[in-house]
């Protein structure tokens, strides 16, 4: 099954540009853990909602994943749409402080299935495989998410203790060059990332 992961654009109108260091965790996670997935870097390349749109209708792809503060509500609900415009059946899973602060609204007014709860670096992988293994979602700590008309939230899932268990986020699985071209007056040299 490949995973759409989608770096959404919550200010299109700003030129500087800073690399999404919470997807990155998320993202590394996810190549590590050997998953067939593709990002999507909306952000990066600034596309419009068009082009987005037809970039979703022309991709192939089983599980959709982003992530968007609680001010870009409309725009999960907007994303949620489109994926599910071109397959009801993709679970679209939605994490960050979207997800975190408002699951039950999240899950209720949107297309979102899945809302992940904190810190997304282990729920993230748990969640795809029993997504991908059809297994129950109830066996998954630290999200919520719809079954019927009812929302289920799992129970928390601890924090991480060991900060430095967590890898070094791998920029090399983004167009790094275009965050450091578009943030150059936000990053002292020598680039810590080139």
């Amino acid at each position: 099954m490949k995973i759409l992961v989608i770096n959404i654009c919550i200010r299109p109108y700003i030129d500087q540009l800073l690399p999404p260091v919470g997807l990155g965790y998320v993202l590394t996670a996810i190549d590590r853990a050997g998953f067939e997935y593709e990002l999507l870097d909306i952000d990066a390349h600034r596309y419009s909602d068009e082009e987005v749109e037809k970039i979703i209708r022309n991709k192939q792809f089983d599980i959709a994943a982003f992530g968007c503060l609680v001010t870009g509500y409309r725009i999960v609900k907007w994303l949620a749409n489109v994926i599910k415009e071109k397959n009801k059946n993709i679970p679209v899973i939605v994490g960050n402080s979207v997800a975190t602060s408002i699951p039950e609204l999240l899950l209720t007014k949107t297309n979102v299935d899945i809302a992940v709860l904190g810190e997304g670096d282990i729920t993230i992988i748990e969640l795809l495989h029993a997504v991908i293994d059809n297994r129950p979602l109830d066996e998954v700590r630290g999200i919520c998410f719809k079954r019927g008309g009812e929302i289920i939230r799992t129970p928390e899932r601890e924090l991480i203790s060991d900060i430095d268990s967590i890898p070094n986020v791998n920029w090399d699985l983004f167009d790094i060059q275009i965050y450091l071209e578009k943030s150059k007056t936000l990053i002292p040299e020598p680039y810590l990332m080139d």
